[in-house]
């Protein structure tokens, strides 16, 4: 209960900067429906709760978060932002970037900085400008977000965003995979990358830059399946070369003589799916960046007299 009673205050005192007053018994009463007959966290049921408020008063949410001065203009690392919802400033490395998943999305990869890494997504209607993956930046006015345990930020159109003249080393934590490779997913072989921003095209249009002349590039993004759990893994051009024997040279004229790109993804997979590999990289959200890849010898026959052995016993 104190929980809710601390929560109510906050969210009465956020809406108060704004000049909007809230019975405080309204905002115990949602959260404590939500909290206790809903078991609903209680970092979504505040976001849930203001939000209602914000709809009722005809309320923008970025200009309110904005204008309610809880924008955090000291620096913090990524590894201080653990609570949903809050406006922060912070520095960071554009670690990676993803093809965006929705036609609205502007941008969307991981930041990092030498505490971890955070996802990032950038709607189009932000109007925001494109980060280039490598490159430092200031974040001003961002938002934090929880869903499912796993933290994320929000870049809106009250968001600043500039360049940091130094330098950020991203914290690494390398995972070791083994498994057989089992499948390559659409994307992989050989692509074309625009060259302002260095996203894949999608038929010859970056999401952003509209029809360019893009630069090819080779990759493999695949799966790893240790017979328990399965991995998405990511490839680059250097790694996927040496693994399937197949330059960026060669795969061009693969595609040349067949007139389709996908037969270079289909040589590729004759080569290495259904193969066991070790493989070593970073975990950014659900894909494993890989760092180093190479065969792994299965001993069969020390499996099966394993089995044999437990058995008998």
């Amino acid at each position: 209960m104190e929980n809710i009673e601390q929560t109510s205050l906050e969210i009465k005192e956020r809406f108060a900067k704004v000049n909007v007053q809230i019975q405080e018994k309204d905002l115990t009463e949602r959260l404590s429906i939500l909290v206790n007959k809903f078991r609903v966290p209680i970092n979504e049921a505040r976001r849930n709760v203001t939000n209602h408020f914000l709809r009722v008063h005809n309320i923008n949410q970025d200009e309110f978060f904005a204008n309610a001065g809880f924008a955090n203009q000291i620096p913090l690392k990524i590894a201080e932002l653990i609570e949903d919802n809050k406006w922060c400033t912070f520095n960071a490395r554009v670690s990676v970037l993803w093809d965006p998943r929705h036609e609205k999305i502007l941008q969307t990869g991981v930041l990092g900085d030498e505490t971890g890494t955070i996802v990032f997504t950038t709607w189009k209607s932000t109007g925001c400008s494109v980060l280039e993956e490598g490159k430092c930046y200031t974040f001003k006015n961002v938002v934090t977000s929880e869903w499912q345990g796993r933290m994320s930020i929000k870049i809106n159109k009250n968001s600043e965003i500039m360049p940091y003249q130094r330098d950020i080393t991203v914290a690494k934590k390398l995972v070791t995979v083994v498994g057989a490779l089992v499948d390559l997913q659409q994307g992989s072989g050989l692509i074309k990358r625009c060259p302002e921003c260095n996203r894949s095209l999608s038929k010859g249009s970056c999401a952003e830059h509209g029809r360019v002349e893009g630069i090819h590039d080779l990759r493999i993004k695949g799966v790893i399946d240790d017979g328990v759990t399965s991995q998405d893994v990511i490839l680059n051009r250097k790694l996927t070369e040496e693994l399937t024997g197949i330059s960026l040279a060669k795969a061009k004229e693969i595609a040349m003589e067949s007139l389709d790109a996908g037969t270079v993804a289909d040589e590729m997979g004759c080569k290495v799916i259904g193969h066991y590999f070790e493989i070593t990289g970073v975990q950014i959200d659900k894909n494993l960046i890989v760092e180093t890849i190479k065969p792994f010898r299965v001993d069969v026959t020390s499996q099966i007299n394993a089995l044999l052995a437990e058995t008998e016993a």
